[in-house]
């Protein structure tokens, strides 16, 4: 089975959030070859952005250490995967960087793995399966 990575779940895994047992459980059926997990570079690039943001430049160097340790393919955008991109965006009216996921995983006939909502709006034309919600916070 093939699978799209989409940046959430990337940073669910790190950060140990709910769903960080379901990804952990496919980088390890990746490890024995019972799984392929693919990440767009665009995605890649937003799991970077979101750790330099909150914890530095440290922390983002740290992570992609470790990340690149990880049995994902990180594929490169071309111009195919741009234009598809492009077309999921216009078609289904998603957030950029979360069409570059549902573009590949179109291309490479795979489930994309996330915890964004975003991807319902891609109504049966991508396989999607969600990662668990975070618990509310409570108010004080």
């Amino acid at each position: 089975m093939r699978y799209v990575l989409d940046a959430s779940a990337i940073l669910r895994y790190l950060d140990d959030e709910p769903g960080a047992a379901e990804v952990a459980q496919l980088l390890k059926r990746s490890r024995i070859g019972d799984a392929e997990l693919l990440m767009s570079a665009a995605n890649w690039g937003e799991v970077l952005f979101a750790i330099l943001k909150l914890h530095g430049e440290d922390a983002m160097n740290r992570a992609e250490s470790k990340i690149l340790s990880l049995p994902v393919q990180i594929l490169a955008v071309d111009h195919e995967v741009a234009k598809m991109a492009a077309q999921v965006r216009f078609r289904f009216k998603m957030p950029f960087a979360d069409s570059f996921a549902a573009a590949v995983a179109l291309q490479n006939q795979a489930t994309v793995i996330t915890a964004d909502y975003d991807f319902t709006l891609l109504r049966g034309a991508v396989k999607v399966q969600m990662l668990p919600t975070k618990p509310k916070k409570k108010r004080p």
